[in-house]
């Protein structure tokens, strides 16, 4: 799980919350920014699946992708499974809020977890951040 492409594409093992920042932050605003710049125009009774919604599509699915990872493996480091990514995701306004809390600002289980080893690797160190 030490490569990049393992920390955004991965679902399995923890991630501590300097990454959850420094990989989500990036992601999200790529995935805003794709939203953004690339116009579509819905139509009655017109094509659904244009150059632009295909591209849109085609940019927006790694950057969702990498962003559904990242929560998982965050929540897996705050000894939480996957129902609770998507409890967070699915209850709007709070759900969103106390994500923003629970995987963005509170620390992750210390040691060993039922999703993996402590990503701090060094279980002394998890005394130093406690």
């Amino acid at each position: 799980m030490k490569t990049l492409a393992g920390k955004l594409f991965g679902f399995s093992g923890r991630l501590v919350r300097r990454d959850y920042w420094l990989l989500g932050l990036p992601a999200f605003a790529a995935l805003v920014a794709v939203n953004l710049l690339i116009p579509v125009e819905m139509t009655p009774g017109g094509p659904i699946y244009t150059p632009p919604v295909i591209l849109r599509l085609a940019l927006s699915a790694p950057l969702i992708w990498a962003l559904y990872a990242i929560g998982l493996k965050r929540c897996h480091d705050r000894g939480k499974g996957r129902g609770w990514l998507l409890l967070f995701l699915v209850v709007p306004v709070a759900g969103w809020a106390w994500s923003l809390v629970e995987l963005g600002f509170l620390r992750g289980q210390p040691g060993a977890n039922r999703f993996g080893p402590s990503p701090y690797g060094d279980e002394s160190l998890d005394e130093i951040f406690a």
